[in-house]
Formats: C-alpha cells, sequence, structure tokens
C-alpha cells in the first residue's frame, strides 16, 4: 500500500490528532508523556524516522522529533512522506535541535515545521504542540469539507448528465410523432387537389409541425451546448440569406399577432463565414421572441448593416421591454420573462441562450439593450465580416420541379407503424417499387428475395436493430450495390459517427424532410445508373 492510499485510508475512518515523538531519551519520553496526558494529548512514541514516518501515514496530528534521529536516519523518508500528502494536508512537525546546531535551513524545506532550540521549556513545548494539533484539526474540517463538496458535485454532474439524457430521449421521441404528422401533410400537398381554404389549413398545420420541430431541435441543441458538442458546418455565404430565411419562418408569427414588420437588408451583400443553419436559427429566436414578446398592433423592425470588420443585424420590437438589472440574465438557460398573460406567453427560456452561444461560435458577440418596462427591447448581433467570396444558392434549387419517379426498388424498415405508413406513401411518389418491413429479421427475409437498391432503416428496433442489420448487408456480397440509409431520432455527431460504423451510407433525421428525402434517392439512382 502506498503512503497516498494510506492517507485516502484514513479519511476514510476517524481522523486521528495523535502526537507522534521521537525522544532524545527514555527520562523525556517519561515527562513528556505525563505531561501531554495532564493536558488531553495522545502521544505514541516512536524510534526514528522510518518508524514515524509509517505511523504518521495511519494517522497524526503532530510530528515531534529530536535533531537526535537525524544523526541515524535520513530525512528522506519524511520527505516521501510530506510530498504524498493529499492536497488538504500540511501535517505540523516540530523539531528540537541543539543549542549550536546551524544547519536546520533544510529543515524548512519540509514545510509545516517549527523548530524549538534546547533547552525547551515543557510549558513552549506544549503550546507550540497544542497549536499543531488545533491546525490540523482544522485540515481535517477543510478535508471534510471538500469531500462533501466533491460529492455534491459529483451529483449534480449526475443529475446534469441525466438532463441531457432526458433532453435527447425527449426530443427523440417527440420526432417519433413529428413524422407521420409532417409527412401526412405533404402527402396531401402532392396527392390531393386542395381548394384555397383546404390548403390555407394545411399550411397552417405544417407550419406548426415545424415550429414542433424546431422546439425539438432547441432542445436537442441545450443538450449539446451543455456537453460542448455543439459544431458549425462553415461555408461563406451572404448572411442576408439567414436573415430572409429566419424572417420567412417567423412571418406567420407575426402575422398571427398582428405585429407590423419593417425590413432593411440593405443593398450590399454581407459576407461571412459561417453555418448556414444555424445562423438561421439565430435569426429565427430572435424574431420569435420580438413577437412573443410584443404589444398588439406593435412593431418589430429588422435591420442589415454591412461594417468593414464586422456586419450588425439589429432586431427591435415595440414589446414589453427588458428592466435595465435583467439585459444579462436573458441569455441564461432557462431564463423567462415575467409576463402577464395577456401580454405575452413565456417560452421554454432556450432561444435566446442558443442565440448567444451559436453567435459566439462563430467570432461574434450579441447585446440586448432596453430603456425599461413597456419600453420595447432591441438586439444587437455583430459576426465578423469575410473577404472571401459568398457561395450563391442555386435558384432553381429553390423552386422544385414535380418529384421525378425513380425505376428500382426500396425497402423501408420501420417498428412504428405510423411513421412505416406514411413514409411509404412519400417514397412511392419517389420511386416505383417498395416494399415495407417492421424490423431486422423480416427485412433480411425480403432484401433475400427482392434484392432493392436502397434500403431505408430505423435503428431501434425490436428483434433486429437497425445496427445490425446493416453489417449483415455489408457481410454479404450480393447487396454490394445497395445503399443503406439510416433513420434516425438523434442529429448528434456520435449517432452519425455509429451508424456509419455499422455500414450505413447516409443518415436521415425524423421527421424526414421531402426535399431531403427527394434529392437523397435521386442521388441514388442516379448513382445506380451510371453503375
Amino acid at each position: 500500500m502506498t503512503l497516498q492510499e494510506q492517507f485516502d485510508r484514513r479519511q476514510s475512518s476517524r481522523p486521528s490528532l495523535r502526537v507522534l515523538m521521537i525522544a532524545r531519551s527514555d527520562h523525556d519520553v517519561q515527562v513528556t508523556e505525563q505531561a501531554f496526558h495532564e493536558v488531553g494529548l495522545d502521544c505514541d512514541f516512536c524510534r526514528s524516522i522510518p518508524q514515524i514516518c509509517a505511523e504518521a501515514a495511519k494517522g497524526a496530528g503532530v510530528l515531534v522529533i529530536h535533531s537526535s534521529a537525524t544523526r541515524h536516519d535520513s530525512l528522506r523518508p519524511l520527505y516521501a512522506l510530506l510530498k504524498e500528502q493529499p492536497a488538504w494536508s500540511s501535517l505540523p512537525i516540530v523539531f528540537v535541535v541543539g543549542q549550536h546546531q546551524e544547519e536546520i535551513g533544510a529543515l524548512y524545506e519540509l514545510g509545516n515545521v517549527a523548530v524549538l532550540r534546547q533547552p525547551v521549556h515543557l510549558v513552549t513545548l506544549l503550546s507550540v504542540v497544542r497549536a499543531g494539533v488545533e491546525s490540523r484539526r482544522k485540515q481535517y474540517e477543510l478535508c471534510d469539507l471538500l469531500e462533501r463538496e466533491t460529492r455534491a458535485l459529483r451529483m449534480l454532474q449526475h443529475a446534469d448528465h441525466r438532463k441531457d439524457e432526458f433532453l435527447a430521449t425527449l426530443a427523440h421521441e417527440l420526432r417519433n410523432p413529428l413524422g407521420p404528422l409532417q409527412n401526412a401533410l405533404e402527402y396531401m400537398k402532392l396527392h390531393d387537389a386542395l381548394d384555397t381554404e383546404q390548403e390555407d389549413v394545411r399550411k397552417l398545420m405544417l407550419r406548426q409541425v415545424h415550429q414542433l420541430k424546431r422546439l425539438v431541435d432547441d432542445l436537442l441543441d441545450v443538450s449539446r451546448i451543455t456537453r460542448g458538442s455543439l459544431r458549425l458546418s462553415r461555408r461563406t455565404f451572404d448572411f442576408r440569406e439567414s436573415v430572409a430565411a429566419g424572417i420567412e419562418a417567423c412571418r406567420p408569427m407575426i402575422e398571427t399577432a398582428q405585429l407590423q414588420l419593417i425590413v432593411d437588408l440593405g443593398d450590399e451583400p454581407l459576407t461571412v463565414l459561417g453555418d448556414h443553419h444555424r445562423l438561421t436559427q439565430v435569426v429565427t429566436n430572435l424574431l420569435t421572441n420580438a413577437a412573443r414578446y410584443n404589444v398588439p398592433q406593435g412593431q418589430v423592425k429588422v435591420a442589415c448593416q454591412r461594417g468593414e470588420k464586422a456586419h450588425t443585424l439589429t432586431v427591435a420590437d415595440t414589446g414589453i421591454g427588458i428592466p435595465k438589472d435583467k439585459l444579462e440574465s436573458v441569455f441564461e438557460m432557462f431564463h423567462q420573462h415575467d409576463v402577464e398573460s395577456e401580454r405575452g406567453q413565456a417560452g421554454l427560456g432556450i432561444g435566446l441562450t442558443l442565440v448567444r452561444r451559436i453567435t459566439q461560435l462563430h467570432g461574434g458577440r450579441v447585446t440586448a439593450s432596453s430603456a425599461g418596462a413597456n419600453e420595447g427591447s432591441t438586439f444587437t448581433l455583430q459576426l465578423p465580416a469575410s473577404s472571401r467570396s459568398a457561395s450563391r444558392t442555386d435558384p432553381a434549387a429553390e423552386e422544385p420541379d414535380a418529384p421525378a419517379r425513380h425505376r428500382g426498388r426500396v425497402l423501408i424498415v420501420e417498428d412504428l407503424r405510423a411513421n412505416r405508413v406514411m413514409l411509404r406513401k412519400l417514397v412511392e411518389f419517389l420511386v416505383e417499387d417498395v416494399d415495407v418491413a417492421e424490423d431486422g429479421l423480416e427485412a433480411l427475409e425480403i432484401a433475400n428475395q427482392r434484392v432493392p437498391q436502397a434500403i431505408i432503416s430505423d435503428i431501434a428496433m425490436p428483434k433486429m436493430s437497425g445496427d445490425k442489420l446493416a453489417k449483415t448487408i455489408r457481410a454479404d456480397t450480393r447487396f454490394d450495390q445497395t445503399v443503406l440509409i439510416a433513420l434516425t431520432g438523434y442529429n448528434r455527431d456520435e449517432v452519425r459517427q455509429r451508424v456509419r460504423d455499422a455500414g450505413f451510407d447516409h443518415h436521415l433525421t425524423k421527421p424526414v424532410d421531402f426535399a431531403s428525402l427527394e434529392t437523397l434517392l435521386g442521388t441514388v439512382f442516379a448513382d445506380s445508373q451510371r453503375d
């Protein structure tokens, strides 16, 4: 057992405040033992430096060492003992040295050392030792405090980890019902000839589904932020694209709240190096905040300003305002405005936290300002300007043609019936032949009879998981040309890595966006025809 282990073991038992002493003679032993006993100090006597170090490792309040012991023994064991002390420990040591002993400098290098020259009055020795014992008692109290704080920290870390896991699981479970809802609304658009009123209702429902999807994404992003795993997919682009996309996403909410939207995007591009999706999320959250805490018939002003080193976006509203002492706390996790029910509706308290963190990841900053209650608020976002040329979005991609139907076969593997039914209906608009399976085992049976060009598979399924299905498919040369597409409720780096390791070629997150599905299957069948 090492000295550190002995110290740790002592900590788990009752702390020892005994005095360990190497005396000059048996007479000194008798005198000091009686004196220590009279003042309530326990004292054990040792014969050598190695012995006193071994006893000290078991627990001690103070060491008292007569210098005569150093003539026979090296101080090396004492150095080793003190070096292995825990951080909270500074064991008091009293050296009794001769009247003419001069080489005492090395003794002070040991740390918490007192040196007494002979002749030593017993009262003086008792006073120094009792002070050392009291110092040691305080060290033990500090040790107990540190241990309690360490346990509390571990409990908080465990609770924080459980919270992250809960948020991720909650988001996953929310994605499952969102999938069939979104797919059904997309199916109605593709399959049915709706009149104007019906199409308006369909669009309203789809907007609400997208809003729920954004809330789910925010929950997942909170988990990523606390773990420090939020990642950016950077490219050079005109930041006004993100602003415009955020405005379009929030326009229905702004119109429903009967707010006047005033937009000035400027005439010059605001070129930035950043994540288009994440910056759109920032703009969306700022506009959602401006609409949520506004007043009826109020205004939301959005303005962009080009700068040489940084571009600026301001989002101002005429809403309930922010007290000056709350301007910083609005960006804290789960912070919510105090609003009356008729003036606004509190959100989850995570939108502005995401705004600040995503902005910081881009090297920018965001601030809030307000003249006070009922005076509106202004959020100012600054992003570093980029000197690179902005990539342009293909205009043709913004207005897709009617979906092309490919000749071939796709196998859908999904254990939830609602997801399976609606996903099949959508894929049938894109591919002529579609098979479905409830789990990996049934999927293998179908694939063995009819080899598909692509398999879209859920991951968590009974009987055989999507991971195991992918590994089995990849081990069979008959499926060398089959493209595997993972379908999960998690959009995390570790999940994407996991499905890649299992053998999947692509990854889709629930609820599946029809445009993404159309693009991916178009690529799959285009590659299949070239092969």
